[in-house]
């Protein structure tokens, strides 16, 4: 996508803006917005449906932990596969 940033992105960068401001209700719309790529990775990786839910919970349990770290100008998706 040459440089160009992607209307999920944008979404994404609004939430995590909107958590760091202190509206945690917004955490709720980004892991609906990922959980099910969250945990087809984790699936990928566990081949068990109860472990990669725990793979799953866990992964945003981490980022909610980290989010001040997170930097909302790069993609999100990316950073919550990687803590995966």
């Amino acid at each position: 996508m040459d440089g160009q940033i992607g209307s999920d992105d944008l979404e994404d960068r609004k939430l995590v803006c909107r958590v760091l401001a202190g509206d945690m209700d917004k955490f709720e719309d980004l892991i609906a917005r990922h959980q099910q790529r969250v945990y087809n990775c984790a699936y990928g990786i566990t081949r068990n449906s109860a472990d990669a839910a725990d793979v799953t919970q866990d992964t945003f349990i981490r980022f909610y932990r980290n989010i001040s770290q997170f930097d909302p100008e790069r993609p999100l998706r990316p950073y919550l596969i990687k803590i995966t």
